[in-house]
Parts: structure tokens; C-alpha cells; sequence
């Protein structure tokens, strides 16, 4: 039954002579093998920034006898995406699978200079790779693989003299993934981990040679009805300077919440946050699932361009708080943040913060 290709798996046993017969009796889902889900985020920042994506997922599971699955991913808004992999099983018994994919996505990165927001760059990229990987039961994964590109980086708003690259990617990855978050949204138990390493290579075709460590720590403990959520995340480029596709950011919501998104730029980043949050209202067995959560974060980090420069003491201090929905669409967020320095900003959001990634 957690396959999640059956509605009802039922047994029975019976009795023959000195045998014992065990049968199963499975039920397809009625809603399957094809199946869709759609996904919206909103933000707006309240001085005049804000911007929308609208996707759609569609999975066409049981594709053969070993279980392979097609996803297809499709985006509009301000990143428009079209992603595709084929996830083929190469046993029925110890997890192992191959996973080729295609993608092609447009990122848009705000720039800034002296805190003000000098214009937008959108970074267009054609992707294209094949993953080796084993599934560890429900909970965790682990893949290496192999991804080769194309792109370009223009300036959409503001100075097109600003910046322009066109770039070629080439690149060799392992990655770690561990999840037992008991939701998405808004956990409330359970530990998250995830850990990328990749090495670029211009034998690989890449215009540029550098390695990067990607490694992210989420831990939720309840106590009643009040939560404390523990999150860290560190990013550096170990090898060479990342062009400006391959560099870190932080900013935005719970990321030094009075900072605008993307407004620290760097070869390095760190970020250790603290949400707390009290469940206020709803059952989370309506089927409106109707919680609200209220509560704040204090959040602390930097980006770096040189890892000398990396120290406690040139870290900035962060806070939020915040009015929590967790609705059919994704969790919705009101909130307010303020950093060291006095900066501040007010958010409207709508989509996945705490529990991010598929």
C-alpha cells in the first residue's frame, strides 16, 4: 500500500489440510496510472515587487513491469520551467534506478547596489543529464550523475550594459537526501537533510572549472501545540570563483527577513534560523484543512566573496514574524521582517518556504 499505486490492499488466510494460504487482494487506483497536480506561488514584498508562478505536475506511474515513472513539470510566470525525467527501477528488490532528465528554465536574480534595486537579470538555461541512484525505503536517496548545458545571462530590467554571458555548463554531482519531515509546510516532528556535492569541468564542456558543497539541515520538535523549527544551511564554492549562475543569495522571507530577495550575493553563503510558531486554529483532518500558525523566526548569516572573510562577527541578525495558513493551494504567510541596520519588509506570500523542494 505505500507505493501508492493501490486504493485498498486487503488478505485473507485460509487453511488446507497441514498448509496455511496467505492471499492478497489489491485494487488499482480508480484516479491512476496518470496523475496531476498543480502548484502557485505569490509574493509581494508591499514596495512595489512582486511576482507569481503557476505550475502543473503531471506523473504517469506503473509504466512497466519494474515499477518506471514519467514526471513532467511545466511552469509560467516569472520562471517559466519545463522539466522532464523518466525514473526507471533496475530491480523489484534493492532500490537501485536510472534517471534521465531534461530541463529548460529561466531564473530571474535581482541586482542591487548600495541596498536599492537596480534592475532584474533573467538566466535562461537548457539542461540536459542522466542520475544513478539507490532509494533507501521511504525516507532517503542517494544519486551521482552526470549534467551538460547551455545558457546565457541578460539584464531584463534596468541597464543592459549592466552584465551579458553566455555561458556552457558541465558537471559531475553526488547527492544525499534524507526526509522524515511529518509535513511539508508546516512540520511539527521529524528531520530533513540534504547534502550536494559538484565539480564543474571544462572537460565536461563547462566554461568555467570550480566545485561547489550545497547542505541543508531542517529539525521540528513539538511540544502541545507549539513547535520550534531548527534550520541550517551552508553553500561555498570550494575550487574557483562560480560565475554569477553558480554564485549564492540570501534575502527574503526567513532568509534575514528585512533583506529584499537576492540582496546579498556571494561565492559563499551561511544562514542559521530559529522559527518558533503556535498552532492557533483548524483540524488538520478537515477536509479544508484550515491551521493557523502564528509565530516568528530569528534568523542569522551572510554571503562572502573571499572564504577569509568568513567569521562570527561579520554575520547580520535577522527576524520575522509571522501569520501562517496552511491551505489546499500551499501554506500562505503574512509576516514582517527586520535586519541589523534597521532595514525591514513586509511580506505577502503564497507557496512552499520551510519544507522546500520535491
Amino acid at each position: 500500500y505505500g507505493l501508492g499505486a493501490f486504493e485498498t490492499v486487503d488478505y485473507t488466510l485460509s487453511s488446507a489440510a497441514e498448509t496455511t494460504n496467505l492471499t492478497i487482494r489489491t485494487q488499482e487506483k480508480s484516479w491512476g496510472p496518470n496523475y496531476v497536480n498543480f502548484g502557485i506561488e505569490l509574493q509581494d514584498d508591499f514596495e512595489g515587487s512582486s511576482n507569481y508562478n503557476l505550475g502543473a505536475r503531471y506523473t504517469r506511474t506503473a509504466v512497466n513491469s519494474l515499477g518506471a515513472e514519467w514526471r513532467a513539470d511545466f511552469q509560467v510566470g516569472r520562471e517559466p520551467r519545463l522539466f522532464s525525467e523518466f525514473f526507471q527501477p533496475l530491480d523489484h528488490k534493492n532500490g537501485f534506478f536510472i534517471a534521465p532528465q531534461l530541463e529548460l528554465s529561466k531564473i530571474a536574480l535581482n541586482l542591487f547596489e548600495d541596498g536599492n534595486r537596480i534592475g532584474e537579470l533573467r538566466i535562461n538555461q537548457l539542461q540536459a543529464g542522466i542520475d544513478f541512484g539507490h532509494q533507501f525505503g521511504n525516507w532517503g536517496e542517494f544519486r551521482i550523475g552526470v549534467r551538460r548545458g547551455t545558457g546565457s545571462a541578460r539584464v531584463r530590467i534596468g541597464d543592459p550594459t549592466l552584465f551579458s554571458l553566455d555561458f556552457d555548463s558541465g558537471n559531475v554531482f553526488a547527492s544525499f537526501g534524507y526526509d522524515r519531515l511529518d509535513n511539508a509546510n508546516f512540520p511539527r516532528h521529524g528531520t530533513r537533510a540534504n547534502i550536494e556535492w559538484s565539480a564543474s569541468r571544462k572537460s565536461l564542456g563547462a566554461s568555467d572549472s570550480f566545485e561547489s558543497i550545497d547542505a541543508d539541515f531542517i529539525r521540528a520538535q513539538t511540544f502541545s501545540k507549539y513547535t520550534l523549527l531548527y534550520r541550517m544551511s551552508a553553500r561555498s564554492n570550494l575550487e574557483g570563483d562560480a560565475p554569477i549562475q553558480n554564485s549564492f543569495s540570501l534575502g527574503g522571507l526567513f532568509s534575514l527577513s528585512g533583506r529584499r530577495n537576492d540582496e546579498l550575493f556571494g561565492q559563499h553563503a551561511g544562514l542559521v534560523n530559529v522559527a518558533f510558531y503556535r498552532r492557533i486554529g483548524g483540524d488538520s483532518s478537515s477536509p479544508l484543512n484550515t491551521n493557523l500558525y502564528l509565530g516568528g523566526s530569528l534568523e542569522f548569516g551572510n554571503v562572502w566573496d573571499d572564504s577569509d572573510d568568513i567569521s562570527f562577527s561579520s554575520g547580520i541578525w535577522g527576524g520575522a514574524v509571522f501569520l501562517g495558513i496552511d491551505t489546499v493551494l500551499g501554506p500562505l504567510y503574512v509576516a514582517y521582517g527586520l535586519t541589523e541596520g534597521g532595514e525591514t519588509a513586509g511580506y505577502f506570500f503564497l507557496g512552499p518556504i520551510f519544507g522546500e523542494g520535491d
